[in-house]
């Protein structure tokens, strides 16, 4: 209806590889190393601009170069325990403006980070689980080089419970996401989207090769939105995309 183009076609090609190294230093203690080049190229939809409907044929795929070292413990029959850093340089990540209305290629980008989790079997029928991690995501180029990229939080991080007993399956966890900057606040000049907090519940009963089930999200209706963007036209500034509350769902899986 924009008199724009209907459809768009290219040719191209990425090579992906990747290799890494593992090491028992003795039984239950493992350290490895890793790294890797990879490629993403843009979905269908990814072209298409959310209000005229034009194909954006300017976007290119996106590619990432990374290393990683960490370690697996098990630390005694009951303990687990798995470590990892990494860094990870991006060219031509793909993120959605809601200046534009389209897709874009970003700067380049770096992320790096840390992440620990462990699982304590407390006694047969439970286990007690957790995991933390820290991001630090930059732009290293362009004009906002040294900036945070926006939408991702520096920290997450969980802890639950997994019970099993006599057929029956149960779970609590908790999770938690730190604050990250507006989608299109690239210079970061603006106020930062809230950590949130969500706590869910899983339960279910196994007969043969079924699962009656019965599972409960944001069980304590937090207020939290995984998206949001800052646009500088009103009148509304920042907009967001809101979870739901707390939700429920029940049903029955069968296995073969």
């Amino acid at each position: 209806m924009f008199g724009l183009p209907a459809s768009h076609s290219f040719n191209d090609s990425e090579i992906a590889w990747h290799a890494g190294l593992s090491y028992n230093i003795k039984p239950g203690y493992n350290v490895y190393a890793r790294a890797y080049e990879a490629f993403r190229y843009p979905l269908v939809d990814e072209f298409t601009s959310l209000f005229t409907g034009a194909i954006n044929t300017g976007l290119k795929q996106e590619t990432s170069e990374g290393y990683e070292l960490g370690t697996r413990l098990t630390v005694s029959s009951k303990v687990n325990i798995n470590a990892r850093i990494y860094t990870m340089d991006m060219e031509n990540e793909i993120a959605y403006s809601n200046i534009t209305w389209q897709n874009e290629n970003l700067d380049k980008t770096r992320h790096q980070g840390v992440e620990v989790d462990f699982r304590y079997q407390a006694c047969p029928y439970a286990a007690i689980y957790g995991g933390v991690g820290y991001m630090n995501a930059e732009f290293r180029q362009g004009e906002n080089s040294g900036k945070k990229i926006p939408l991702v939080p520096e920290w997450k991080y969980n802890l639950g419970v997994d019970a099993r007993y006599m057929g029956f399956t149960g779970r609590v966890q908790y999770s938690y996401t730190g604050d990250r900057f507006f989608g299109s606040d690239y210079a970061n000049t603006q106020k930062e989207m809230k950590n949130y907090h969500t706590v869910d519940l899983y339960l279910g009963y196994k007969i043969k090769n079924y699962e009656i089930y019965a599972n409960a999200l944001n069980i304590f209706n937090e207020k939290y939105s995984d998206y949001g963007y800052y646009n500088s036209w009103g009148p509304a500034y920042y907009n967001y995309y809101p979870m739901p509350k707390a939700s429920y769902s029940a049903g029955i899986k069968m296995s073969f």
